[in-house]
């Protein structure tokens, strides 16, 4: 759910039921943070062949610079997450792996999203 929309930034309410996730993506040009406000999510981020598993709890935030490659997951209890865009979020591109432990990906979806649209807060608000 857009909760707000200047021209410097977008902020979200996502809502994310048990086993959800995004998949491996980025957000475009745009600097990201969440913060998770009930619930635990996991934060996954490559740098190399293994990712780096982070356990984000509710009242910590996680900082996701501009062409940053992650994914966010639910664990089994549904969780709730604010995220913040700036600029606001435009574009998102998806990855998939490339062969196994080489860290490398291919961009397999770079989506321009519409205005007040983005494809997961569609899917994790149902």
């Amino acid at each position: 759910m857009l909760l707000l929309a200047t021209p410097s930034c977008d902020v979200w309410l996502l809502k994310w039921p048990p086993g959800t996730r995004v998949g491996p993506h980025d957000h475009g040009e745009s600097v990201g943070v969440f913060a998770v406000i009930k619930g635990t999510l996991t934060e996954l981020r490559w740098n190399g062949p293994i990712p780096e598993q982070r356990t984000v709890r509710a009242g910590e935030a996680v900082l996701v610079d501009r062409g940053v490659i992650h994914d966010v997951l639910a664990s089994d209890t549904t969780a709730y997450s604010i995220h913040v865009y700036s600029p606001p979020l435009v574009t998102m591109s998806f990855y998939t792996a490339t062969p196994a432990g080489t860290g490398e990906f291919a961009q397999t979806d770079d989506l321009p999203l519409p205005e007040g649209t983005w494809r997961a807060s569609e899917e994790a608000s149902q």
